[in-house]
C-alpha cells in the first residue's frame, strides 16, 4: 500500500527512559573510546582493546558487557576469542530518536 501523498516516515519514537539507557551507555569516555576502536577497525578481539586502553582485562571486559548489553556492540567467537562489531544500526537508529524526541523530526 502506498502512503499518501505528503506523508512523511517517521521512525518509532522510543520512550524517554529508552533513550536515557542509550545515551548512559555513551556517556563514558571509556566506553566511547571502545566504540571508536571498534569503529576505526571494523572489528576487533578483546586483546586488541586491552593493548589499546590502559585497563584490567576485567575492567574491559565490564565495559565490552555494557555496549554489548546496549545493543551497541555484536560479539561473535573465532578461534576462541570474543570478537567485537559495531551495530551501526543500533548507533543510527539511538541518533534519530533523540532527534525525534528534542526536534520533534
Amino acid at each position: 500500500a502506498r502512503q499518501p501523498e505528503g506523508t512523511v516516515n517517521r521512525i518509532p519514537e522510543l520512550e524517554r527512559t529508552e533513550i536515557v539507557a542509550r545515551l548512559s551507555a555513551l556517556a563514558d569516555d571509556t566506553r566511547l573510546h571502545i566504540l571508536q576502536l571498534v569503529s576505526e577497525k571494523g572489528e576487533i578481539r578483546v586483546q586488541d582493546i586491552l593493548e589499546v586502553i590502559n585497563l584490567s582485562q576485567p575492567s574491559v571486559s565490564r565495559y565490552l558487557s555494557q555496549l554489548t548489553a546496549s545493543g551497541y556492540l555484536q560479539e561473535r567467537r573465532e578461534s576462541g576469542a570474543k570478537v567485537y562489531i559495531l551495530n551501526k544500526d543500533r548507533i543510527d537508529k539511538t541518533l534519530k530518536a533523540v532527534n525525534a524526541f528534542l526536534l520533534g523530526q
